[in-house]
């Protein structure tokens, strides 16, 4: 097994679209939680650090972290390298497990960078735009998530959309449906 995460580690880094993808998203979890505190009158009230932590559950963030998630099985359909996957390690249930858990541990890296990302952004946020007391408000409707939510929605998320490019076998649909069932 331990040949399999390492085998996924360094397929899952080795791919360009890993790092513009990553990146991307942490811009547009910074741009939408910095907008309301830089941009906002005050007129929504003061955002709060449990709101601001809650946007990258935003879908603009997640459909970013899931084009990452439908390559997992999608590159390697498109390019063709899923027989030699499959062959390097025949156990398939091994392989499938190991993409999840590496699928996992990319979605938790991604969110802790997009909290620390969220941070710098609060620490510098001008006086009175960001508050510890009251109910907040969030981006994505309702109230604040918890942390904990946060993370497991997007790996959840990130899950579908893989899931998606494996019944499928193609890339594009892993992409797009988790996009339109948003």
């Amino acid at each position: 097994m331990i040949s399999n995460l390492v085998y996924e580690w360094r397929r899952l880094w080795s791919v360009r679209a890993t790092w513009i993808m990553t990146f991307v998203y942490l811009v547009i979890a910074g741009l939408l939680g910095a907008g309301p505190l830089f941009l906002g009158d005050g007129g929504f009230g003061s955002q709060t650090w449990k709101g601001l932590y809650s946007t990258n559950a935003n879908a603009l963030c997640l459909v970013m972290l899931s084009v990452v998630a439908s390559q997992f099985f999608g590159h390697e359909y498109r390019y063709g390298t899923i027989r030699l996957t499959l062959t390097e390690f025949p156990k398939r249930e091994r392989v499938m497990l190991a993409k999840t858990i590496m699928l996992g541990i990319y979605v938790g890296i991604s969110t802790f960078l997009g909290w620390a990302v969220l941070g710098v952004i609060g620490t510098i946020a001008p006086e009175g735009s960001l508050s510890s007391s009251g109910p907040g408000w969030n981006l994505n409707g309702g109230e604040p998530s918890e942390l904990w939510q946060v993370l497991v929605f997007g790996f959840a998320y990130c899950l579908i959309a893989m899931s998606i490019t494996i019944i499928t076998r193609n890339l594009a649909l892993g992409i797009v449906f988790p996009l339109l069932m948003t």
